[in-house]
């Protein structure tokens, strides 16, 4: 499996306040294009800070490097070992914020696919996603915790109005300092030869829709190009946030 990893500012945002992690936890950087992962481990995942200025930035990291040594160790994780893992990151993150005030109101969303073996566990936590690509067809593997999200889950909106709706950046869960309740989706699915799995922040799929996305991304059995392609189209467009991703093919 090659791993592929981008994270840039984007062209509306003076800060990345994005973080992923891809072996090492790479984060405050904007990457003119994608690397390869040299060492990438079996978790694969980003984080998306929020609170502002410092602290978005701070927890996204935090949140990464907490997961990244529970990657190395244990195989394939339950949902109560990344419950474990996340509520221990917001109470790292809380006693962060006692220390600095300025740190207030820190947190980051998150989303990840951890591999063993034909097996994966796709989670996430807030508005970050992970998709798979088989052939042409694309399935989002988490569920946002946002307001629009759960009015497409109760059969109120449609799908394709997540992505515009005006309320979508309204978290109903988040590993956050000040909240020492929230959900994590998770979900076990079955690796098979050819997949793609896109883990990305929301500013890639606000960006493109999933059409885009498929048009991006299928037919290559090098990930290289289609990672190319989708960093450009994303810096082509204009938006407005941060802009994270990790692409593999099994």
């Amino acid at each position: 499996m090659t791993t592929i990893y981008f994270t840039n500012t984007g062209t509306g945002r003076d800060r990345n306040e994005d973080a992923v992690l891809a072996g090492p936890v790479h984060s405050g950087l904007s990457m003119p294009g994608p690397k390869v992962a040299v060492r990438p481990g079996p978790l694969s995942a980003v984080a998306d800070g929020i609170g502002g200025g410092p602290g978005g930035a701070l927890a996204a990291r935090v949140a990464l490097e907490d997961l990244g040594l529970m990657a190395g160790s244990r195989p394939l994780p339950r949902r109560e070992d990344l419950v474990e893992c996340l509520h221990g990151t917001a109470a790292r993150l809380g006693g962060m914020a006692r220390r600095d005030p300025g740190l207030s109101g820190m947190g980051a969303a998150v989303a990840g696919l951890w591999r063993h073996g034909h097996s994966g566990l796709a989670f996430n936590c807030g508005d970050c996603r992970v998709y798979r690509l088989r052939g042409r067809d694309i399935s989002l593997l988490t569920r946002d915790h946002s307001v629009p999200f759960a009015e497409y889950l109760e059969g109120r909106l449609p799908f394709g109005g997540v992505r515009g709706h005006p309320e979508r950046h309204i978290l109903t869960s988040a590993v956050q300092e000040s909240n020492h309740d929230f959900g994590i989706f998770a979900r076990v699915v079955r690796l098979m030869a050819g997949d793609v799995f896109l883990v990305c922040s929301d500013g890639v799929w606000e960006g493109l829709g999933e059409g885009e996305l498929t048009d991006l991304l299928a037919g290559h059995a090098d990930p290289g190009p289609g990672a190319q392609a989708l960093a450009g189209a994303l810096l082509r467009r204009a938006g407005g946030d941060n802009l994270s991703f990790l692409l593999q093919t099994v």
